[in-house]
């Protein structure tokens, strides 16, 4: 699956930049197909060093 920003809010897709997932909560994320083509992958918002680049990255919750 790759989408664009648009594409992906219409799918309940939360955009990073704006609303960021909770700290240790596992959850979906995908990046703009403008940005970086990047396949979805699952994990934690702490995992992340701080110099990444968060530019068109969006979340969803885990579906469970």
């Amino acid at each position: 699956m790759q989408m664009n920003g648009h594409e992906l809010k219409e799918e309940g897709w939360r955009p990073y930049e704006l609303e960021q997932p909770p700290y240790s909560q596992t959850v979906e994320f995908a990046r703009d197909e403008r940005v970086n083509h990047q396949l979805p992958w699952f994990g934690c918002a702490r995992d992340f060093p701080p110099e990444f680049n968060v530019a068109g990255l969006f979340w969803r919750p885990v579906q469970s």
